[in-house]
Order: structure tokens, then C-alpha cells, then sequence
């Protein structure tokens, strides 16, 4: 009889449980958000739901009002890694969430949203819009540090500006590097004001757009906190000012700063190879009859990084290529060619974005390949040399040994993106062939 009524007991656990869990799953649940300790870069979400614990939801911060929030939740599923979001949900009926990496006096909005554990979505979503409050810190220069421009200096195949910071005593500070002109420092009323756009711009140049706000973006990033040389992007001619700017790991500025005086950049010198490419004229010709495709020249952008190439294709557009100076070596990548272009396109007029975008040449790369299926990629490729052939691979293209006048590469597809998210591939402005760009005959 004890026996029986153990046995009863555990059913009627067991019916109980399975009926409260389909329960759960059945009824509306209803999230609730509230946004608290609201400050210059941070801010408390708390998310609470009617349901039980093992109802899964998922929650994330944009920038400004939300009209529909169903269609923010559906934009942000679309863009972001679902098996990230799948690997942290939550689940507790209240759950109090940090939310570092904003900026102040910049309106946001809180999502919650229901998410099972397959990706589904459920119940009604909540969401909570506020404005961060302006900046409250004060900037003061930090007399344990030291930065100085050190001027142009080989690194990563070309000329770079070199810094070089120097900490006394012991490390315990994050910093980062920002550099700008000098008059636009100076039309800052105040360090504070630089420092905030400072940020605002690392923010921008290391974070996807649409994703400013990753939670762990600012406890990950690797901050340097010791003295060391840094190599930053080619600057223009022109009379610039350097910093070394204080940063918490949740995005927050210190407050403490160093800054360089006012120094002049000078164009670095180009090699002998950059400068061949800009005072020749060239031709892409077709490898094995040595017909002639198009006459090409070279444009400066950047000194022994990039150059723009016109004359390719049928499309009267410039295409950026890179320079790579120890390889002497022009890369044609991946890119944004130009925007809201008209073509016409089975004859009908059609306006997008062109691109150009990855292609491998299935019948001379031993390893096949397909088109890329990306229209903007800016990786770098891997090579597979043939004799003298190097053969594109996914977004880039080679072409080497500037110094004797024949380069070898293949051919590339422009795509254009359409207003209504749609990509026509454009095979008549694809060269198929192996061809290899020379220098005109009439050229020394």
C-alpha cells in the first residue's frame, strides 16, 4: 500500500509537471521592460515576464525610437548569429541586465523579446526607450604618460605613422591611440567633448554599425596598458595632434588623457614600382593571342598603399587596387564600385549599388570554386600559382612582378544591388579569360 500511494505520488509529479510545462508554452507570455541607472555610457535593463523559468527570451539595445517592434526584433535576428543568441538565453522570470557601450545624450531602445530554445518566437514583446545622460567626467592629462610622433615608418608592406606611448610607473591604466588634424581639435570647446567623439569614432571604425552595442565588446577588446610603438593608418599631408586616451573596459572614458604637440606629416616617398604604375600607360591583354581588351592608367589615392585603376570593363567606373610593396604586387578586391548607378539590364533600366565581387575560374583552378555569394567582402585571398599564373580566390585578385612589365590575373564579375535587395549578376562585364595587363609598346 506505501508502495502504491510513492508511485501515485510520482504520477501525479510527473502530470503535474508535464501539464504546467504545456501550459507555459500555450499561454501568452507578456515581457515587461524597465531601464534604470542611466548614465553617459551605460544603463540598467530589467526584464520581468509573466510566465515561468522556463520561458527563453533574448533582449538587445538600438539606437534610437522604435516604431515597429517587430520588425526591429526580425531585423536583428537576420543580421546577428543565432547560434550565439540561441547559446544565451535567459530564462529567469526577472533578470537585471548591464548595458555598457552607449553614448551620451543619445536616445536608445531596450527589445525582450520571447525566443525558445529552437529559435521560435513567442508571447508579446516589450521594449523601453531612454536618453543617456551628457558627459559627467572631467579630463585631466595623466603626468605618467607620454606620446610622440616618431613620423613615417615601414610596416605591413608599406609607410605607416609610427607613435610610440610611453607609461611610468605601473600599468594600470587602458588607453587607446586617436590621432586627427590639428584645427580639428581645436574646434572642440573643450578635451571632454574631443575625447567623447574620440570614442565615438573607435566605436565606429572596430564595431558593425548595427551592432555598436555588443555587451562584451568592451571587456574583450585587447586595450593597451603598457608603453609600446603603434603603427596607425597613412596620414595625409598636413599638421596633426596625437593622444593617448584613458578607457574603462565597459566603454567608459577614464577621463584621463595625454596629447602630443602640434606636428607636420609630409607625403611619404613612393617606391620605385608605385611610381612606375602611375607614369605608364597599360593594357589588358588577352594571354595567349595578345589582342587587346583595354587601355588602363593608374590614379594615386594613397602612396604605396592604393591606387585607383580606370579603364576596366565596359562600365565607366574607377576601381580601387591595392599596393602591396613587398610583394610589389596590385590586388583588385572586392568592392562598392559606385552608388545608385542606372543601367540597362535585359532592356529595361535598372538602379542599385554595383559591386564587383569574388570569382574563381573553374577551368584553370585546380581546386574549382563558385561564385562568391557576398557582394561586398574585403578579405584577402589565398593564391594558387600556375607557371606564371596567379588565379583569383574568392574577393582578390594579384597581379605581380610590376618591376617586368607583365602581370598576370582573372577575370571579375560586377554585381549590381538593387533597391529592392536583389543582385543581378552582370556576365557581360566579365573578362573569362586569362589576360595579363603590359605596358603599351609606344612606353620606354
Amino acid at each position: 500500500m506505501k508502495f502504491n500511494t510513492i508511485f501515485l505520488c510520482l504520477l501525479l509529479f510527473v502530470f503535474c509537471t508535464c501539464t504546467d510545462k504545456k501550459e507555459t508554452i500555450s499561454q501568452e507570455v507578456i515581457f515587461n521592460v524597465a531601464i534604470t541607472d542611466v548614465e553617459d555610457y551605460s544603463a540598467i535593463a530589467t526584464i520581468t515576464h509573466n510566465g515561468t523559468n522556463r520561458d527563453c527570451y533574448y533582449g538587445f539595445v538600438t539606437k534610437g525610437n522604435v516604431d515597429d517592434v517587430q520588425l526591429e526584433i526580425n531585423k536583428f535576428l537576420s543580421t546577428s548569429n543565432k547560434d550565439k543568441i540561441l547559446s544565451s538565453l535567459k530564462n529567469q522570470r526577472k533578470k537585471v541586465i548591464p548595458i555598457s557601450g552607449l553614448s551620451p545624450k543619445k536616445t536608445y531602445t531596450y527589445i525582450a523579446f520571447g525566443l525558445d530554445e529552437e529559435g521560435k518566437l513567442y508571447g508579446i514583446p516589450a521594449c523601453a526607450k531612454f536618453t543617456t545622460t551628457v558627459g559627467q567626467f572631467v579630463a585631466v592629462e595623466n603626468p605618467n604618460w607620454e606620446i610622440e610622433y616618431q613620423g613615417p615608418d615601414l610596416f605591413n608592406n608599406g609607410y605607416y605613422s609610427k607613435f610610440h606611448v610611453g607609461v611610468i610607473g605601473d600599468p594600470i591604466e587602458h588607453y587607446f591611440v586617436y590621432d586627427c588634424k590639428a584645427d580639428f581639435s581645436e574646434s572642440f570647446e573643450s578635451e571632454e567633448d574631443l575625447i567623447i567623439h574620440a570614442i565615438e569614432e573607435f566605436k565606429e571604425q572596430h564595431l558593425d554599425e548595427d551592432k555598436i552595442l555588443n555587451e562584451d565588446f568592451w571587456i574583450n577588446e585587447s586595450f593597451v596598458f603598457q608603453g609600446s610603438y603603434f603603427y596607425y593608418h597613412v596620414l595625409d599631408e598636413g599638421e596633426y595632434v596625437a593622444y593617448a586616451i584613458g578607457i574603462n573596459l565597459d566603454g567608459t572614458p577614464t577621463g584621463h588623457y595625454v596629447k602630443t604637440p602640434v606636428f607636420q606629416v609630409n607625403e611619404y616617398p613612393a617606391v620605385e614600382d608605385y611610381t612606375e604604375l602611375l607614369t605608364n600607360s597599360w593594357q589588358i591583354t588577352d594571354l595567349y593571342n595578345d589582342s587587346i581588351l583595354y587601355d588602363i592608367t593608374f590614379e594615386k589615392l594613397k602612396v604605396n598603399q592604393s591606387l585607383l585603376m580606370h579603364g576596366w570593363g565596359d562600365l565607366p567606373y574607377p576601381l580601387v587596387v591595392k599596393f602591396n610593396q613587398n610583394e610589389s604586387e596590385i590586388i583588385l578586391y572586392s568592392q562598392l564600385v559606385s552608388t545608385n548607378v542606372t543601367l540597362n539590364v535585359n532592356e529595361m533600366d535598372v538602379t542599385g549599388d554595383l559591386y564587383i565581387k569574388g570569382y574563381w575560374d573553374k577551368s584553370n583552378n585546380p581546386k574549382g570554386g563558385t561564385l562568391t555569394t557576398e557582394p561586398y567582402a574585403l578579405t584577402t585571398g589565398t593564391r594558387y600559382s600556375s607557371l606564371y599564373t596567379l588565379y583569383g580566390f574568392s574577393s582578390s585578385y594579384y597581379i605581380s612582378s610590376i618591376s617586368t612589365g607583365v602581370k598576370f590575373i582573372d577575370g571579375i564579375t560586377y554585381v549590381l544591388h538593387t533597391k529592392d535587395e536583389q543582385d543581378i549578376v552582370l556576365e557581360n562585364t566579365k573578362i573569362d579569360i586569362p589576360f595579363y595587363l603590359k605596358k603599351k609598346d609606344n612606353e620606354p
